[in-house]
Order: C-alpha cells, then structure tokens, then sequence
C-alpha cells in the first residue's frame, strides 16, 4: 500500500482533497504521491513536491487565519441567523460590528458586541499566532435571497456572501406521472432530420391528454455541431445557452417573412437533402445544423434590416443583454479562426476579443438563433396548461473548449478532468473528459457562474433532475495524462451549493428537484438528499430481484421511479440480453463471460417476473410485452413522487440511445426513434399502457 508523506496528507486534507476512497469492493484506494501534486496544482496550489508540502500548508493555513469570515455563510430561511469569525489574538478584546444589506436594496441590518462577549466555537494555530473562532448571532430574520454581510474589528473590514434559502426544495409534485424522450430521436412528417420544439410541443400535448404532467428529455444547452462536432447532450458548449439545432424553423415569425429563405429552403436540392436527412437512422447532426443555418443566417438578416416592432425587439437584445453578445462572439472567434480557443494567441487565449477576431455577422446570426430558441422554450412553458411541462436534466460538466471554461479560465481546474474509479462495469474508471469546477474558486467567486446556470435553466424547468448529485459533494478528479485509476476525490462546499440550488429553484417555483444517486454513493449524500427535500431515483432494472418472500422491492415513498435511465439498456434490451451481446462484440466482454452474464441476467429477470406474478401484476407468459406492461403498472400503483416512462420502451425498443465508455464505437445521441410521433402514439397498445398507468396514479398508492 502506498505510504504518503504527513506533510503532503496534511495539505490535501486543508485543500479538501481525500488521500484515500474505499472502491466498489470495499477495498481502500491510496492516492499515489505525483496524483495527488497533480490534482493540488490543478487547485491553484504551487507544489512540484512532496518537500514543498509544508512550505505551502504554512502559507494555506497563514491565509485563512487572515479572514475574519468565509467568504460564503448560508442561512436555512426560519432558522436563527449565525456566522463564524475568526478573532487573532489582537482582535479578542476589539468590538465586533456585522451589518447586512438585503438583496434588492431596503434598510440594513446593524449589529455589534465586544468581541469578549462572543461565544468561543474553537481555535485555529497557525504561523500567525492563535485565531480564536467565535460564534456571532445577531437577532436578523432574513428572507430568502443572496445579501451582502460586512464584518468589521479594529478597523479592518470583511465581505461575504450570505445565502439565505429555504431548508428544502418545495416539491408540490406527488403522484405524478410523465413521458421521456430525447428530443433530438423524435421523428416527425415535418422536422428538418432531427427533433425540434415543435415536435417536442406536440409530445407534450398528446400525453398530457392521457394525464401526464411532465415530459422529460436530455439536457438542451448549446452544443458543437460543427467544429469541434459533439453532440453529447452532456458535453455541452455551455450551460448558460440553448441548442439552436432544435428550432422549429417554420414556427419562427421570419419564415413568413422572408422570400429569401423560404427559397432556398423550397428548392429541388434543398428538399432532396431534407427528405433524406429524415429518411436516415441516424441523426447527422453536422449536416442538420448547416441546412438549417443556411436558412437561419437569411431570416437573421432580414431581420437585422428591417423596421417594425419584431426587429426593435431584436436591437433592443442586442444593445442590452451584454453576457449573450460575449457569448455570441466567442462563437464567432472560433468560426473565423478555424479551431478551439486553448490554440488562439495569449491574448485571445486569455480571453480578450477584438472586432477583427470575429465576422459580425456570425455574432448576429449567433445572436437570433439564442434568441429564437428562447422565445420557442417560453412557448412550451406557457403552453404548460394544455399538456405536459418540462422536466429538464442538468449535466455535471461542459466541454473543455467551450463557452463557459473560455469565460471563466480561473473556475476551472485546468490540467485535469472529472471521471469515476473503477466499479463493476469500468474495471479501468471513467475519464469524462471535462475539467472540473475548483470548489474553492468557485466559492470566492460568490457562486456567480453556478448562479447563473441555475437561474437559465430553472426559466423553463417545471422539473429539474441534478445529473450526478454526488458531485455537491464530492468529485473524482483525473490529472491530465493519468490513467482513470490514478485519481482523487475532491471535496466540494456541499451546504453552501445546496442552498443556492435551493433558492433558485424557490424563487423559479420548481415543483421538484431530483438527484441523480445511482451506483455508489455515500450515506451522507442521501441523508442530505432527504433533509432537503431532492427526490431520490428508483431504477427497477436495478432493484428487480425480489425481496425474500418473494415479494418485488418496495419504491420508497417520494422517489422518482423509471425502468432505467438514457445509460443504460432499454427495458427489452436488458430483458432479452441485448446489451450482453453488444459488450462482446465491443470487446468487453468474452464468450465465457458473456455465457455467464447471460445466464446470470435471465436468472434476474425470471425470478422478477416471478415476483410480479405472486403480487398479481403479471399473469400468462412472461414476454417482453407483459413483463413491461406489469413492471410498468406495479412502479405506477407504488407511492413514488413520479413515475417516468420512456417513449421508446413502449415500443419495446431493444438498442440503447447511449452505451457509456464508447465513442467511435457505437453512433451515441443518434439514433432516431423507430417509429414517427403521428404514428408511435397512436398505437393501441401505447394508448392503452399510458391510459393504465394513469389510472392507476390517481389511485391511493399500494403496498408496493
């Protein structure tokens, strides 16, 4: 076992960085010495070796002693106000004066006391001298909002960010039901070769006709889809901005009113390309997005020119809305030069773009189509009443030369990448490739980046699921060129992260937040997940072995329960082995394995279905259809919050959207939906499986 110096484990340790993780196993995982360098630079720490560890732990533990207060204080809205100050040894007889300005202006609140007259919560050594921390409790009833907290002792004087948020997410969903579809697989007699808003409107409308409230799909933001080309929904330019890709181009007002595109849009070529675009299995995303902005960038200047209250409305975004403009030409810079940013010259590099980098009208262009996307987001929350609303997905990350990581350089840990250990599928770990968030930048920051992702998304998200929740706590982080297996966990400022989660969504009116949590997760995630109010996730292709007395496993009550998820096998894929057979031929697996695997799956799913047979939700054979149907009523008759149906399962679909730990290999975010929305609806045995699983969420929930 691997044996770390005292002085480098006492560094990671105030850096927040875990030296050591138990694996899937149960077996303890040492970080080895060159890992862990690597992940303290990637923070901002100036170490090349373990000799330096203390050096540096000296001058780590001298910089927080200076601060009077975190830079960070959250407040549990009903909950008695209180902040931690750190008082050096000169401060201690000094008096201590805190005042408070509210968010949004208002009178502010004024406080002050000896500092001898503060109740002691600990001490702090450092080279310094002692820092004694004291407890400081104004009698301030705060509402919820983002306050600013002064803090002054002899003369000196400390800011800080107070979170003041409600204690748990107000979840006014319950027994509830929705469809989920990634937007892009929808096929449509009218769609442009991939699934638009339109499309995605009109699913929203057919099942909440049969009762559903919420249609979920994959995350939207911005993506790649020229160059560099990546369509994963969960590599995104950005997250402060929408995919463009998704426009339903004929809904948009300058279709009508522009000659020039609705003839190129009309032509011979033009409509031969789109009738084959459609046709096609796959969605090409590069070719979708060129024909679609070659139509885009016509509408976009017709506009741009001309004189009436629509064009009007477009200036005025131009001239106001600063953040999109910076984005739009970002894009713009990367168009006209040819590559991704981290090539540019130092001083394009570093963030700075001049006129002549950029082809203004790329930025108008830029500009419209965000603009476009958002106007035709807001119309599918405004026409929430007559059909399902959203339930939008929030990924970890964003792709390394995007928007976002170019925007905000000194947020990210530069020189590594998030990913995951080794576990039971990835005996090699996970390397995601996107650079993490520094928790401690981030923090000094005031969360003004996390603030500003949640506050886009929380604008058309009546739902909202937090892709891997863990990652509020604690992430896995990869140096840059090591192997999966040679990272480290780094600690994440959990209560600070949650409260600003939760103010947000407060203030948007979600009406409920989900945590990712599958796989290997610590207690302390969950319990903190419960005290919160964040639904948990019930996957039955997980829990279908039966419980002892046979009797199929309980759904928790409050949980949002679904067959599986986008990573993982369709409910018929899983059933008859399918992903089996691909592992193999994908190299992951050999014939042994694959025979044993096979054997083990139908053992599951038989002794599953043999559980739902004794409950009295499966009678007659076990097939496909039946077991899906009786899997389908037994999670909708249980009392999870929210019960989610894939489109594509009722279908009975065997090939997966996405197989994790593949690229070349396998065309992920792609494949389109076997059959076209006027069809796939329509067909009795999906109108009948919806109509049941409506019927029954309106009862009162079984015993599971």
């Amino acid at each position: 076992m691997t044996t770390l110096p005292p002085e480098l484990t006492r560094l990671a340790q105030e850096a927040g960085v875990l030296t050591s993780y138990h694996d899937i196993s149960g077996r303890e995982q040492v970080a080895g010495t060159e890992g862990l360098l690597a992940v303290l630079r990637a923070l901002g720490l100036d170490i090349h070796s373990p000799d330096q560890a203390s050096a540096v732990l000296r001058h780590q533990q001298v910089e927080r002693s200076r601060l009077l207060v975190d830079p960070v204080v959250v407040h549990w809205v009903g909950e008695p106000f209180g902040v931690t100050l750190r008082l050096p040894g000169q401060r201690s007889n000094q008096l201590v004066e805190l005042s408070l300005k509210p968010e949004g202006g208002g009178e502010s609140f004024t406080y002050s006391w000896p500092a001898t007259g503060l109740p002691s919560v600990g001490s702090l050594s450092a080279d310094a001298g002692d820092v004694q921390l004291k407890k400081a409790q104004p009698p301030w009833s705060l509402p919820p909002g983002y306050h600013t907290l002064e803090v002054s002792v002899g003369g000196e004087r400390f800011s800080a960010l107070v979170v003041s948020a409600p204690p748990r997410a107000n979840s006014t969903l319950n027994r509830a039901w929705g469809v989920f579809a990634p937007l892009f697989a929808l096929r449509s007699a009218r769609n442009w070769g991939i699934g638009d808003f339109g499309d995605l409107g009109r699913l929203a409308g057919a099942v909440g006709e049969h009762g559903a409230e919420l249609v979920g799909t994959l995350p939207l933001y911005a993506s790649f889809l020229d160059e560099p080309c990546d369509p994963s929904p969960y590599s995104p330019c950005s997250r402060l901005f929408w995919n463009e890709v998704f426009i339903d181009i004929e809904a948009v007002p300058e279709w009508a009113a522009c000659e020039e595109a609705r003839t190129l849009a009309g032509s011979t070529a033009f409509q031969g390309d789109l009738a084959r675009l459609r046709k096609r299995r796959y969605v090409d995303h590069r070719a979708v997005m060129q024909h679609k902005r070659a139509v885009l960038e016509r509408m976009s200047k017709s506009l741009a020119v001309g004189l009436n209250a629509r064009s009007n409305e477009f200036k005025h975004v131009l001239a106001e809305d600063s953040g999109l403009v910076d984005y739009c030409r970002f894009r713009a810079a990367m168009e006209k030069a040819g590559n991704v940013w981290q090539t540019w010259p130092d001083k394009q590099r570093s963030g700075t773009l001049g006129s002549t980098d950029y082809d203004e009208s790329h930025v108008l262009y830029h500009a419209y189509v965000q603009w476009v996307t958002q106007s035709q987001l807001k119309s599918l929350v405004s026409d929430g009443h007559r059909g399902a609303h959203l339930y939008l997905d929030l990924p970890l990350g964003v792709h390394p030369s995007g928007y976002d990581v170019f925007k905000h350089q000194d947020l990210f840990m530069q020189g590594a990448s998030a990913g995951a250990p080794p576990d039971t599928f990835f005996s090699g770990g996970q390397d995601w490739g996107f650079p993490p968030l520094n928790p401690w930048r981030l923090r000094q920051s005031h969360y003004g980046y996390f603030i500003q992702v949640l506050h886009n998304t929380f604008r058309y998200a009546t739902a909202l699921r937090v892709d891997h929740i863990m990652g509020l706590h604690r992430l896995f982080v990869i140096p840059q060129g090591a192997k999966a297996t040679e990272g480290v966990y780094v600690r994440f400022p959990a209560e600070e992260l949650y409260a600003v989660l939760l103010l947000e969504a407060h203030r948007s009116g979600c009406r409920l937040l989900v945590g990712e949590d599958l796989g290997t997760v610590p207690d302390e995630v969950r319990r903190e997940m419960d005290q919160r109010g964040l639904a948990r996730m019930f996957v039955w292709q997980y829990e279908l072995e039966p419980n002892h007395d046979n009797s199929p496993k309980s759904v928790p009550p409050g949980q949002v329960a679904s067959l599986n998820t986008h990573d993982m096998p369709t409910f018929t894929g899983f059933s008859n082995s399918t992903d089996v057979h691909d592992r193999f031929r994908l190299g992951l697996l050999s014939q042994p394995e694959v025979e044993q695997e096979k054997a083990r799956r139908q053992d599951y799913v038989t002794r599953g279905a043999e559980a739902l047979r004794a409950s009295g939700w499966l009678s007659g054979p076990a097939t496909s259809r039946s077991l899906l149907s009786a899997s389908l009523a037994y999670l909708a008759s249980s009392a999870s919050r929210l019960v989610m149906v894939s489109l594509e399962d009722l279908w009975l679909e065997a090939d997966p959207q996405n197989v994790p730990g593949t690229y070349r290999e396998r065309p992920n975010w792609t494949r389109k939906a076997r059959y076209p929305l006027e069809k796939g609806l329509e067909q009795n045995v999906v109108r009948k499986t919806l109509k049941q699983i409506n019927s029954l969420r309106k009862q009162a929930p079984s015993g599971d």
